[in-house]
Parts: structure tokens; sequence; C-alpha cells
């Protein structure tokens, strides 16, 4: 299950320029993202592994409101400028999620 979240960040934010993406409105406190005032994901776990002899760390974390849920991309660029060097997952509801057709190629 883990792996079809990956995948679906993975095809969320794979096909876009980060460096174009706006995070103007989002901000954090205490391992929590908010977009204008709403509460939107929580972090949900750390991980350390080692990867291809890699040392790899990574941060997950749990979209808990949907009313913002177009905002995915924003918010793990939002979460990758603050944090270097880690990954960055967005678990979104399963049930939830939709393939956009610009996502699909």
């Amino acid at each position: 299950m883990k792996k079809l979240f990956i995948l679906a960040s993975a095809i969320v934010v794979g096909c876009t320029n980060i460096k174009s993406i706006d995070t103007t409105g989002f901000n954090s406190k205490d391992n929590t993202i908010f977009y204008d005032k709403d509460t939107i994901a929580t972090l949900a776990a750390i991980e350390y592994s080692i990867d291809d002899g890699k040392h790899v760390k990574e941060m997950t974390f749990k979209l808990v409101n949907l009313n913002h849920a177009d905002k995915v991309k924003n918010s793990l660029y939002f979460v990758h400028k603050q944090h270097k060097g880690w990954e960055i997952e967005l678990d979104y509801p399963i049930q939830n999620f939709k393939i956009s057709k610009d996502e699909k190629d």
C-alpha cells in the first residue's frame, strides 16, 4: 500500500517543473502544514533507510483536509524548500485520488 502512495506522489510531482510552483499562502508549525489558516497535512512518519548504498531521509505527511486537495504539488514543494536533502511524501487518501488528464502522460 505504501508503494501506491509513493507512486501517487511521484505522479503528482514528477512531470512538473518545481521551480514554477507557487507556495504563497502556505506555512507550518509543530509538524503541521497550513494553507490560508486551514490545516492541510500533518507529519505522519520519518524514515531513514539505505537505498543503493545511499543514506535516505524521508518525511511522510498525511493529507487531513481535502478542501485544498488541488494544492498537493504546492504543499510538497513548500515542505521541500524547508527541508532540502529530504525526500518528501504526502499520503493522499486513495479513494479520492483521480489522475488528471495531464498527469496520465
